[in-house]
């Protein structure tokens, strides 16, 4: 039933085993007055924030112990729905217990309950809903435990949240990296006398910090603490403490604002410690601005960039353009709307952004960036379309000519980049008289020294740079040869 998969219950994180040889010598030294086996919360199970396979303390291959208590903890992320399946086996009598829990602990409403041998378990929480795996093993016989995998309502699983100690004062989290966050001991041990641990949580604008977890400190007196400070370091005002015994965890801060979690000890009895779990809603930010575009009618844009980066995400990121503008992930395709990357992190990305060509006018507005229950970011984007000149000739032959007899053509002056066409072949169809046909010139003054229909064409760009969509053609002049009339003698 159980395969070798690599997280474990408890042989990844020990603290959940509850530090079977020192309480138990607690038990008999009587300082553990009321039975461990049903404390709840003796010490702080696992919390796990990812999608994975979770087992009993007896691993992948062992069976679980007598007088157990034992708990996982799937942590709760905003918009996800957790699923718990697998196989299970528990002595066959209704002495062991294996409940499906909501929330953080072994002390939330039981969800789903087995016992008395083996079966499947299948359970799927709601949005946003932590759960955990609790197991519970009276005096007698044992067995294989739980086998269960663990998924995520994501289209791609979050990165596993990295477990770290907090011990000495220099300890920071970077703004959108959710951790779990253990005492300094760690696992297997309890916390030592005095203590003054504690690290900082930092945040961005727009974010808000979720921490949720369980903790057992010093009972019968307020003599160790947890605490969260508002800001860097225990400066910063007071928001919520945790002392006295046990219990859970489930402070939201407020967006944008830094968290220190603390931790102190004094010098009297020890205990368990704590397991939190630190989560960031996710987080979206972009670098770069976008100078103002320019355009000709019915043409696109030379495209800009800026980036877009993602961290703790649920979705991917979709960026959206106003009217007027158009986006693309490869700078070939553009469209009003793309979306970068998928769940979890999205590292720093290129957006292209251009003009449409269907803009008119003076489009601006802001790109959208959004994402799943994240705080939306906008880069503003602004520019110009530009008119099409409209060409035309102001002075051009009739209908008629005759052969080598000079005609001229004139378009409107002080544009640039004048494009002729004149048919057939410089010096042998007609010849030039003045002006040109260049680049640079708006009028031509030519001789045509062939007969038939003549057209020229013109186009240019005005002062904006932008061409009318097709060159102006003259009216059609029919040159005709003069006869050399007869010498009569």
């Amino acid at each position: 039933m159980k395969q070798n998969y690599s997280n474990q219950l408890q042989k990844s994180n020990p603290k959940i085993i509850f530090r079977l040889p020192f309480l138990m010598l607690l038990f008999l030294l009587g300082i553990v007055g009321n039975g461990w086996g049903q404390n709840a919360a003796i010490a702080p199970g696992n919390i796990v924030a990812c999608n994975t396979t979770i087992y009993d303390r007896g691993g992948s291959t062992g069976n679980y112990a007598n007088s157990t208590n034992e708990w996982i903890t799937i942590a709760g992320i905003p918009g996800a729905t957790i699923t718990i399946s697998g196989t299970y086996a528990l002595e066959t009598c209704n002495c062991d217990y294996i409940y499906i829990r909501n929330g953080y602990g072994n002390t939330g409403t039981i969800l789903q309950t087995k016992t008395n041998g083996s079966g499947s378990i299948s359970y799927t929480g709601t949005a946003g809903q932590a759960l955990t795996v609790h197991l519970t093993s009276d005096g007698s016989s044992v067995a294989a435990g739980f086998a269960l995998t663990v998924t995520y309502s994501y289209t791609t699983s979050p990165s596993c949240a990295t477990s770290t100690n907090v011990s000495g004062t220099a300890q920071t989290n970077t703004a959108g990296t959710n951790i779990v966050l253990k005492d300094h001991a760690g696992d297997n041990t309890s916390y030592n006398n005095s203590r003054n641990d504690y690290i900082v949580l930092n945040n961005v604008a727009g974010t808000t910090i979720n921490i949720s977890g369980f903790y057992n400190l010093e009972s019968g007196c307020s003599c160790d603490y947890l605490k969260i400070y508002s800001g860097s370091g225990t400066g910063g005002t007071l928001l919520t403490s945790f002392t006295n015994g046990n219990g859970t965890v489930n402070y939201t801060g407020t967006a944008g604002t830094t968290l220190t979690l603390q931790f102190t000890s004094d010098a009297g009895t020890v205990s368990g410690g704590f397991a939190l779990f630190v989560s960031y809603t996710p987080i979206i930010t972009t670098s770069g601005s976008l100078s103002a575009f320019t355009s000709c009618a019915g043409s696109v844009s030379t495209s800009q960039t800026f980036n877009v980066v993602g961290s703790n995400l649920q979705a991917g990121i979709t960026v959206t353009a106003p009217t007027g503008f158009e986006v693309s992930a490869d700078n070939i395709t553009f469209s009003n709307n793309i979306t970068v990357g998928s769940a979890a992190t999205i590292a720093s990305t290129p957006v292209y952004v251009r003009l449409s060509n269907t803009a008119t006018g003076s489009p601006s507005g802001n790109i959208t960036c959004s994402s799943t229950n994240a705080s939306s970011k906008t880069v503003a984007v602004s520019g110009t379309v530009n008119t099409l000149p409209t060409v035309s000739f102001t002075v051009q032959p009739g209908a008629s000519a005759c052969v080598n007899t000079d005609v001229t053509y004139t378009t409107q002056s002080s544009q640039t980049n004048y494009v002729w066409t004149v048919p057939g072949v410089l010096n042998t169809d007609y010849s030039i008289t003045s002006g040109g046909i260049g680049t640079s010139s708006n009028s031509v003054t030519l001789k045509w020294l062939t007969s038939g229909s003549k057209t020229v064409t013109v186009n240019y760009k005005n002062a904006a740079g932008c061409s009318a969509v097709s060159a102006t053609s003259s009216t059609a002049t029919n040159v005709l040869t003069i006869s050399t009339p007869p010498v009569i003698t």
